[in-house]
């Protein structure tokens, strides 16, 4: 059975709705504005990872763990908001540990920049206070035999994705795929060819995108995965 769209007649208060939604939709189209909370990992193609690296959890990354429920979990995050909580929920469900800490390619402490729920970043001053962290290297922390493969490498730091690589550039071979955010409004921290180009010398090659961010038409950034040369 079709179900019949509402009319004003029929169903005056569904009707009310349904227009204001439409209204609201077109406002948005005409701004150019894509608004996204979180990465979509549910249509990310390839098979399945043994392990998965998140870093720059915040409440976590739930699209991430349900795309690929039997994975280990390495979780790295900065901010002491959201550390209790990972641990007694995705830590409580999923094989994984916890690391409380920021990554970057120095070793020591660093201004963790607040903005927002799930804004902060190591590299851009949000205008909204900051605290400080530890941060280490990753390829110091992971060691290469506790890599699991296949290994998927998520980054989400806000501006921060190639201090992150720097630092794990010790384990890059047994990764076999990186999806992370690129950042086209940091100049100050990287533009996008030098991340393209870093994990190009790396033997990575941009496969697909899956998702981005914009406003007034303006890409601000986009999340892409990252893959090895098959010919390498």
């Amino acid at each position: 059975m079709v179900s019949k769209k509402p009319s004003l007649l029929t169903s005056p208060v569904a009707w009310t709705r349904r227009q204001m939604r439409l209204k609201l939709g077109d406002v948005i189209r005409l701004l150019g504005y894509k608004p996204v909370e979180r990465i979509d990992f549910s249509n990310m193609s390839g098979g399945d990872f043994a392990h998965v690296i998140d870093v720059g959890v915040a409440d976590g990354t739930p699209d991430l763990y349900n795309r690929f429920p039997n994975a280990f979990l390495d979780l790295f995050e900065p901010h002491p908001k959201y550390q209790d909580e990972l641990e007694a929920t995705v830590m409580r469900s999923r094989p994984g540990r916890l690391h409380r800490m920021g990554l970057g390619s120095v070793e020591g402490t660093a201004k963790l920049y607040l903005k927002g729920r799930t804004g902060s970043s190591l590299g851009v001053d949000k205008g909204q206070g900051s605290i400080e962290v530890p941060v280490r290297r990753l390829d110091t922390v992971l060691e290469a035999d506790s890599i699991r493969r296949p290994c998927l490498l998520k980054i989400d730091t806000e501006g921060y994705e190639l201090e992150v690589l720097k630092g794990a550039v010790g384990i890059m071979q047994h990764i076999d795929c990186v999806a992370t955010e690129l950042h086209f409004t940091t100049p100050q921290l990287y533009r996008p060819h030098d991340l393209i180009t870093f994990l190009d010398g790396l033997g990575f090659e941009m496969s697909e995108m899956l998702d981005y961010h914009a406003t007034h038409g303006r890409v601000w950034c986009a999340d892409f995965v990252f893959r090895r040369f098959t010919d390498r």
